[in-house]
């Protein structure tokens, strides 16, 4: 078999060679012999790399793909992960035929359960990356089979969260998957995709930087300043509170707009999203002080004239009305400690 494997890594002449041979079908049909696995294992690699190439349409003609769904059931972990490879490879392909076999065999579907903590780190990993290729081109899956997904790679986040920092392929694979959901325009996406930000930018550094590399910053700034529904600003917030505590990250945030972004949400009456925001304008604010105390900002809090241009300042004071409940409590420490102190920044209100 790997003979064939041989005239595939050929070219496309010496693979056509191989189709009309109806050797290709055989390699098919060897897919389906679950008491040879080393066999299965073979025609899947076959398979997956005819997948890669420009033949990738000639897999969904040969049927391959009903038993590469198949294979999913294997006792044997490297066939499963050789099938999730293949079936990567053939959503990648630039056919739209190719993925709309996929969609309307189940195929997606069928690749969710591998994102689960029981599932091998080498799985998870293959099955993250064949489920992004899915929104490589059009057809691309419908918004409740991306909702799945958003909901799957939330749970394998949040269950696998401390074995995703630093770098782990599993965590970049998943950072980059869910940067990509965070720009779909149904909420019922957003949702979930935003759960697992929230659960990846919690307290790690490396996890925090992953996602800014994917450029996450210009996603959550449209979720602030565009036309969502509550929920989502608010944990939109809640991702951009975890980037705030990292002091790494907080000048990246605020070249990204972030501070105009959270400085509009001041006038929303939600309680929880008016927390949210105080606290990243603050933690903000504590960045400035520290660039001013290291003397590169000169004698301003440069953060603090930017939340002012913005319109924050402004917000703040009228947060002031409030009966000494916790917001008004947290503007007031805010304007005390970095606007009204003139010890510490010499800036003026409205």
């Amino acid at each position: 078999m790997w003979s064939v494997y041989i005239f595939v890594e050929g070219g496309s002449g010496l693979f056509h060679q191989v189709e009309q041979s109806g050797a290709f079908d055989r390699l098919v049909e060897f897919l389906e012999i679950n008491d040879s696995p080393n066999v299965q294992f073979v025609a899947a690699c076959v398979i997956s790399t005819i997948a890669s190439s420009e033949n990738t349409l000639a897999v969904v003609k040969h049927r391959a793909v009903p038993n590469l769904l198949k294979l999913l059931h294997s006792t044997v972990d490297t066939n499963r992960e050789k099938a999730v490879e293949a079936l990567g490879e053939i959503a990648r392909g630039d056919s739209p035929d190719c993925r709309e076999t996929l969609l309307s065999s189940g195929a997606f579907e069928a690749l969710l359960p591998h994102l689960s903590e029981d599932a091998e780190s080498s799985m998870v990993k293959i099955a993250i990356r064949a489920l992004s290729k899915f929104w490589s081109a059009k057809p691309i899956p419908s918004f409740c089979q991306t909702e799945l997904a958003c909901w799957a790679l939330f749970h394998i986040s949040h269950e696998s969260k401390d074995n995703l920092g630093g770098n782990n392929v599993n965590g970049a694979c998943i950072s980059h998957m869910l940067v990509k959901l965070l720009g779909h325009r149904n909420q019922s996406v957003l949702y979930p995709a935003l759960q697992a930000a929230i659960v990846l930018t919690a307290g790690d550094e490396f996890r925090i930087q992953r996602m800014i590399n994917d450029k996450v910053l210009p996603r959550l700034v449209n979720l602030l300043t565009n036309d969502y529904e509550m929920r989502i600003k608010n944990d939109t917030c809640w991702v951009n509170w975890n980037i705030t505590i990292s002091e790494w990250q907080k000048e990246v945030l605020v070249d990204e707009g972030c501070i105009i972004s959270l400085c509009n949400l001041l006038d929303s009456r939600d309680q929880e999203s008016l927390k949210v925001c105080l606290q990243g304008l603050e933690n903000i604010l504590k960045a400035g002080e520290y660039k001013k105390n290291l003397g590169s900002s000169g004698d301003d809090n440069v953060y603090a004239h930017k939340i002012k241009e913005a319109g924050g300042v402004r917000m703040m004071r009228k947060l002031l009305n409030g009966d000494g409940d916790e917001i008004h409590q947290m503007a007031a420490r805010i304007l005390e400690e970095y606007v009204f102190n003139k010890k510490k920044i010499m800036l003026s209100v409205d």
